[in-house]
């Protein structure tokens, strides 16, 4: 349910710049991929990375008090979902194009609706209800179960669940949290979560491969600092089905670095969900206009 004190075109807009940053960030980690490094790697450095930048601008940002908290145990859960949701995505990327990992990503935009009013109360009616369990059908195309199923496709899935969770508590912490709060400790626990892992797979890297580590660490805190931003200003039901225009940054990335064309079959399961998620927009301005209906009676 939307109130009167959230901005939902804001909300749409920051989280449409969101999905580039990060779909531009997936670019980079899929070339990284295609060599031996592993994803620990990638995503250990990137949160180094990321981590110090927050260090270094904490005392331009309020200091100690801009990460006060007193639900650092719910911050610390987040980041965990947050973790697993990059990390299997990552692993997606080396094995899927783009196009299909950002496709079966796409599960997360109609988890976080389904979520967010279980959890939230958020009010989702039947023919949003509806158009959840048609955007899932879309995910079942892609996936394509059966003779042409490939066992990676689970990875972006896997994804897509670690990710609504991380989101839908996005939209719960921002309640009392600042969004430099909460990308924060999310880049804390992340850092510290995958630096823990990092003996295991280590291996030496060239300096190229840090730079595109540097690269995605900036795409990176852009992305979560708009996605963030995002949440808090608008309901998930709104803001989540506009996950669907990263797919436009993933055929153009495929197409002209990676000389890749999506095939038939996760085009026609991209449909069905783009169709779904602007029918789920089309429901909430509905749901709007009547709320503000109300309110001038």
């Amino acid at each position: 349910m939307i109130s009167s004190s959230d901005r939902p075109l804001a909300g749409i807009g920051f989280f449409i710049a969101g999905a580039l940053f990060l779909s531009v960030m997936d670019g980079v980690a899929k070339w990284l991929l295609s060599g031996d490094i592993s994803v620990i790697q990638i995503v250990t450095y990137r949160g180094i990375i990321g981590f110090t930048a927050f260090l270094i601008a904490l005392p331009f940002c309020g200091g100690l008090n801009a990460i006060k908290t007193t639900r650092l145990k719910w911050h610390a859960v987040r980041a965990v979902f947050g973790c697993v949701a990059v990390v299997a995505f990552f692993e997606g990327l080396r094995h899927l194009s783009m196009a299909q990992s950002v496709t079966l990503f796409f599960g997360s935009a109609f988890m976080m609706t389904a979520i967010s009013a279980i959890f939230l109360g958020e009010r989702v009616g039947l023919h949003r209800w509806s158009a959840i369990v048609i955007g899932f059908i879309g995910v079942v195309i892609v996936t394509r179960p059966g003779d042409a199923f490939q066992l990676a496709s689970l990875l972006p899935i896997t994804a897509s669940i670690g990710y609504a969770i991380f989101a839908v508590m996005g939209r719960w912490l921002g309640k009392t949290e600042g969004t430099f709060t909460m990308v924060f400790y999310y880049n804390a626990g992340l850092t510290i979560l995958m630096a823990s892992a990092l003996p295991f797979v280590w291996a030496p890297v060239g300096f190229d491969v840090f730079k595109g580590i540097g690269v995605i660490a900036a795409l990176a805190l852009l992305g979560q600092l708009t996605l963030n931003h995002s949440y808090r200003l608008a309901p998930i039901s709104v803001v989540a089905p506009y996950e669907y225009t990263a797919l436009v940054w993933a055929v153009i990335i495929d197409y002209f670095i990676f000389d890749t064309m999506p095939t038939l079959m996760t085009m026609v399961g991209a449909s069905i969900i783009v169709a779904s998620g602007i029918y789920i927009v089309f429901r909430e301005s509905r749901v709007r206009e009547d709320v503000l209906v109300v309110e001038n009676i």
